[in-house]
């Protein structure tokens, strides 16, 4: 009893242990205790291929703690892990401390010396705590190994993460026709299959396989079920869950009373509840004519027909859910619109008669109800405007209405119409000549008289032709001829008129070429000239002569164009002719070879050195020394 018991030696300062075999069974109390030497402590000790077959075991190291390099099969202290395997079994989500324990009296270091440990735990090498929150479930099986200065121990152990559900059992409570989802978790896996185990959910419910419970329920009251979450590899966890499924809550009305309306007067007013989304209905009863219910907006809209009191009950309706209310709306009669015209003037036969209603009312539809119009005259509807010319004296009484919408208002009046006045009044005509116009051209003239609202009309001769006389004097249109037009107007009104000669001359339609000249060509290039003319859209030709060979007028644009192919002296007259007018101009084009020459093509005088005379057949022939040239007249 001591320092140290070793099998041999029990304290080795100097010296060596060599080869030796202890059969010793260790008894005794020591601080160092070991199959062979209890503790190495000399510098210059050695120890080498002793072996240890006590009959206590355990694996003894020597001081140093490398046994391999002395060669010996148990020396040193002998030590053991005293925990017990498997480990208490630990919760996935939840915190674990597992503090591992051995018999020896010394400072342990603590290392994992196999296998894995559940994830999210660690060992604490100081103090050989496992600890931390594992987050896999499943059993896993590793080596502790434990050693002090002396000596070395390892033990296997197991250790279980249970799968946990960590879903509270008491569920968020339903409501009856109000749809419902909550989603079961658990921790330890992340690929989970639920099942219901036992008891049943509430009518309207399902587990689905993913953890969520879904549905609309569809009766109040508690339900308790049992559901099992398995991660595979009979991984599973179990937990017992209550819904309380509360009865449908009635929907409040929070529209306790509504406005007025009137007949032919747009209404609107919408309903409210305590709860939104709701559909609404008139459940009993029925709204005022005229009127509709959005089942969506809950708004009451339209335009009564009738007055009158309607009492009707009104329905909200979302889910299982519902609200009635009794309502009324009241529905006053339309206003009276008030014509403020009192009286009409009167009027003259065979004058022309305005007069126009009022009223207090903008935008009415006015008509005559009862009575008529004196003979001659009607009422626009729009306007209110009474008009026309009477054809019957007397004194016309009648009523007008005047409407707009359900509203409305009428009034009786009367015209006075009196005779024709006996003796005709003479209406002067002032417009003593007209202007001049042109044939094609735009014409306008307007006839003036000593009344202003006189009535015009050709009684005599004829307008030019293309030209027309309006009922209010004006003289417009385009002359078609030229000459001068004699012819006699009146202008009349009521019984009142008066006539006048007047003529208008009408001159031919100007038109002219305006293009002066043309340019000279070159044998074998383009040649592009357009002739220009005093009016536009004229027809264009060639009347006499002809163009220099190779070239062509286009008859609409009068483009003379193409490509020269003969020198020469060409003279010839285009004509342009419009609608009305015609004129021609003559031009000369002449035409050299490229080296500057005339030559002798298209032209009537000869080539240079050449002696001419007429042949016959009206031809030029031209002599030169061994050539003879002919110019043959077109």
């Amino acid at each position: 009893n001591g320092e140290a018991i070793g099998g041999i030696v029990g304290l080795l300062n100097v010296g060596t242990v060599k080869g030796n075999t202890s059969y010793t069974a260790l008894t005794g109390t020591a601080t160092h205790h070991g199959g062979v030497i209890g503790k190495l402590e000399g510098t210059t000790a050695t120890i080498s291929g002793n072996k240890y077959n006590g009959a206590e075991h355990g694996i003894g190291f020597d001081a140093s703690g490398f046994p391999s390099e002395l060669g010996c099969e148990c020396i040193g202290a002998v030590i053991s892990i005293t925990t017990s395997s498997p480990l208490p079994a630990a919760n996935a989500g939840q915190s674990y401390s597992q503090t591992f324990a051995s018999d020896s009296e010394e400072t342990l270091s603590w290392t994992l010396v196999s296998g894995d440990l559940p994830s999210g735990l660690t060992l604490n090498a100081s103090t050989g705590t496992l600890s931390g929150t594992p987050t896999t479930a499943g059993t896993f099986t590793f080596t502790i190994g434990a050693a002090d200065q002396y000596s070395r121990a390892s033990k296997i152990f197991t250790l279980t993460v249970n799968l946990v559900i960590t879903t509270d059992s008491a569920l968020p409570n339903g409501t009856v026709g109000t749809s419902y989802s909550q989603t079961l978790r658990a921790a330890g896996a992340s690929s989970l299959t639920w099942t219901r185990t036992s008891g049943s959910l509430p009518a309207g419910l399902t587990l689905n396989a993913d953890g969520t419970i879904t549905g609309t329920p569809t009766a109040s009251g508690t339900s308790d079920f049992t559901v099992q979450a398995g991660a595979g590899n009979n991984i599973t966890a179990t937990k017992a869950f209550r819904i309380t499924v509360d009865p449908a809550q009635a929907i409040n009305i929070t529209t306790t009373s509504l406005p007025s309306g009137k007949v032919g007067t747009s209404y609107t007013a919408t309903l409210a509840s305590s709860t939104s989304g709701v559909t609404w209905s008139v459940s009993a009863g029925s709204l005022p004519a005229g009127l509709s219910l959005n089942a969506s907006t809950g708004t009451i809209s339209g335009t009564p027909t009738s007055s009158g009191t309607s009492t009707f009950t009104v329905r909200a309706v979302k889910g299982a859910s519902s609200g009635t209310r009794q309502l009324s709306i009241t529905v006053a009669q339309a206003d009276a619109i008030n014509i403020t015209t009192t009286s009409l003037p009167s009027g003259k036969v065979g004058t022309s008669y305005t007069a126009t209603l009022a009223s207090g009312t903008s935008g009415v539809t006015w008509s005559v109800s009862s009575g008529s119009l004196p003979a001659g005259l009607s009422l626009n509807a729009s306007t209110g405007t009474i008009s026309g010319t009477p054809t019957s004296a007397g004194t016309y009484t009648f009523t007008v209405r005047a409407m707009k919408g359900a509203s409305s208002g009428t009034r009786q009046l009367s015209i006075t119409v009196s005779p024709a006045d006996t003796a005709s009044t003479t209406i002067t005509i002032t417009t003593a000549s007209l202007p001049s116009g042109t044939v094609g051209t735009s014409y306008s003239a307007q006839l003036a008289s000593s009344v202003s609202n006189a009535s015009w009309s050709v009684s005599a001769g004829n307008l030019p032709a293309g030209l027309a006389l309006s009922t209010s004097g004006r003289i417009s249109g385009t002359p078609t001829a030229q000459g001068t037009f004699s012819f006699t107007v009146r202008a009349a009104s009521g019984n009142a008129s008066g006539t006048r000669a007047l003529s208008i001359t009408v001159n031919a339609a100007s038109l002219t070429i305006t293009t002066t000249s043309l340019p000279s060509g070159t044998v074998g290039e383009a040649y592009r000239q357009t002739l220009q003319a005093s009016v536009s859209g004229v027809t264009w030709s060639v009347s006499s002569g002809s163009l220099p060979a190779g070239l062509s007028l286009e008859s609409t644009t009068g483009i003379i164009s193409g490509t020269l192919s003969q020198a020469g002296s060409y003279t010839f007259t285009v004509q342009a002719r419009s609608a009305y007018a015609n004129a021609t101009k003559t031009f000369t084009v002449n035409v050299t070879n490229a080296d500057g020459t005339t030559g002798n093509a298209g032209s009537s005088s000869g080539g240079g050195g050449c002696n001419s005379g007429l042949g016959i057949f009206g031809a030029i022939i031209f002599y030169l020394p061994g050539v003879v040239c002919i110019l043959r007249r077109k």
